[in-house]
């Protein structure tokens, strides 16, 4: 009687370590699996801060030739308004001589 109890209780370990095994080897696999996970996320996320610079780089660079292209126009906005009061004085001077008052 003692041997089959003795062979059952043997069973019972051998069934719980073989369990117990293969717990572990399913908490390896998920350890692995997060680890993977995580490199994955921390790459995508280098990535998506990489991606990010360039975009921010390229929004700086055209706000940049816009403000610069802004300066351009302004600049010759206001030759050009000063040439035409040069010419608009002139002009007023010349009619003023034709006007009879």
């Amino acid at each position: 009687m003692r041997d089959d109890r003795h062979g059952s209780e043997c069973a019972q370990v051998s069934l719980a370590a073989d369990s117990l095994v293969a717990w572990l080897k399913k908490q390896e696999r998920h350890d692995l699996r997060r680890s993977q996970l995580a490199n994955l996320a921390r790459e995508f996320l280098l990535n998506e801060e990489r991606c990010f610079r360039r975009i921010m780089n390229k929004a700086s660079a055209l706000s940049l030739l816009s403000n610069a292209v802004l300066v351009w126009n302004t600049m010759r906005i206001n030759r050009i308004t000063a040439k035409l009061n040069v010419k608009m004085q002139t002009s007023r001077g010349s009619l003023r001589s034709h006007m009879h008052m």
